[in-house]
């Protein structure tokens, strides 16, 4: 009887930006700082199991050229677990790229890296097992070219498919033990895909809000019994240290200060400041709700590791009678000036002064043609 124990995280992405997402510095530190801790917690769990190897079907890097020093870090850090062998399976952003790390780097002697188009294999330098993989190529799940003897060793296949439907999987060996995939999709459990044990892992950081709740890694166990079969078992491991969400919200049900926001919207009451948030207001509101919408936000925002609301309600336009339109033009102008005062962004500010100076036009424009209309009267 054969026995592996293996580990398999999907792509790790460690050099990614957050511009695009708007967060604060220390918000895009701290997801800097939870891709690097996918790698700790990877060496963590492979010392205490322990782990025969460790899989990364997926790119370590999101950009190229990678940084000097986060290179020698990222190596430095899969040299620790050695003499756990690392295989890595690059994207082709990363494996075939003119500027790819893997054509410089001086990889340790525990990691292997499937740079090529082809595919290629490697024995486990102390078990019967042989790893098989390439990098992505113009058809990334066709396995028609991949072949292997019956020579009694346990099989494991891995490549990254990015963007690649799993629909597409083709001529799977129906004896490989076990099939590493790293995809941007949601994680996937292959039974049914591709006839033999296998899984998608997503990136186990997730790094927006297409990426929500929590990601994880696998921990496999493979035997090979004495009548030549198979058996394997998958169990989840959470991965995250951050966690995006999305949550939609009708503004009549916003909870008031005494409430628990919370347990309302469904989040780790324990860990909120793990939580990047985008809460989508829906609904119908009033001239009241505007400034508790405003309470609520101000109230749950430092709770939060990061916080970005969409407001979708409409406003009630039964509530724009002569007697409230005063008090709610004075409402919005008061929340305008609050958020002019605590911007810090240029082009945000830009657009609070234009929209008070549009406010106060259409409040100055009803007032003349109410004044209109009174002159003309007889």
């Amino acid at each position: 009887m054969k026995h592996v124990r293996l580990l398999h995280a999907g792509a790790l992405r460690l050099n990614n930006t957050f511009e695009a997402l708007g967060v604060s510095p220390e918000t895009g530190d701290a997801l800097r700082a939870a891709q690097k801790d996918v790698l700790e917690k990877l060496a963590q769990q492979a010392q205490s199991l322990p782990a025969d190897m460790i899989i990364l079907s997926g790119g370590l890097f999101a950009t190229l050229p990678v940084r000097a020093d986060l290179l020698l870090r990222v190596l430095e850090c899969l040299e620790q677990v050695a003499p756990t062998p690392v295989y890595i399976f690059p994207g082709a952003h990363e494996g075939l790229h003119d500027l790819s790390p893997w054509d410089f780097a001086l990889v340790p002697d525990n990691v292997t890296v499937f740079s090529g188009t082809a595919w290629s294999s490697v024995d486990h330098p102390h078990l019967p097992v042989t790893i098989h993989g390439r990098t992505d190529a113009a058809t990334p799940l066709d396995f028609r070219n991949l072949h292997f003897p019956e020579d009694g060793r346990i099989h494991i296949a891995g490549i990254d498919c990015g963007n690649t439907s799993l629909d597409e999987l083709q001529e799977v060996p129906s004896r490989l033990a076990y099939l590493a995939l790293g995809t941007c999709q949601i994680t996937a459990d292959l039974k049914e895909k591709a006839g033999v044990c296998g899984c998608a892992a997503a990136a186990p950081q997730a790094l927006s809000f297409d990426e929500c709740g929590e990601k994880h890694f696998f921990k496999v166990n493979i035997t090979l019994d004495d009548h030549a079969s198979i058996h394997t078992t998958v169990e989840t491991l959470p991965s995250s240290s951050l966690l995006f969400e999305k949550r939609s919200l009708d503004i009549a049900d916003l909870p008031s200060p005494d409430e628990n926001a919370a347990q309302l919207l469904a989040l780790p009451e324990q860990h909120l400041k793990r939580v990047l948030l985008k809460l989508v207001i829906t609904g119908t509101k009033n001239g009241c709700m505007i400034d508790h919408l405003h309470s609520f936000i101000k109230h749950l925002r430092p709770k939060l590791q990061h916080l970005e609301v969409e407001d979708t309600s409409r406003l009630n336009p039964d509530s724009l009678s002569a007697a409230g339109t005063e008090i709610l033009t004075r409402d919005i102008a008061a929340q305008i000036l609050q958020r002019l005062r605590d911007c810090t962004d240029y082009e945000e500010k830009q657009r609070l002064e234009m929209s008070l100076r549009l406010l106060f036009k259409a409040v100055y424009d009803t007032h003349a043609g109410l004044n209109a209309e009174g002159l003309s009267e007889p």
